[in-house]
């Protein structure tokens, strides 16, 4: 996530509460795209599976 992009990151709450008086300079489609991009369902279908074969020692397993 880039901050200020797609979100806000921070440590500090004074942080975060002043992010949120920016929510206007999002742009919903940019974030959308993004978060769709890394999250859709064939994504995380493959990353979960790539996790199991390592955790399970069948890297060298072709899905």
């Amino acid at each position: 996530m880039v901050s200020g992009t797609h979100g806000f990151l921070s440590d500090d709450e004074d942080d975060l509460v002043e992010a949120c008086h920016r929510l206007g300079e999002m742009r919903p489609l940019a974030c959308r795209q993004w978060a769709s991009e890394r999250f859709s369902t064939e994504r995380m279908v493959g990353d979960y599976e790539k996790v199991v074969r390592r955790v399970a020692g069948w890297e060298h397993l072709v899905a």
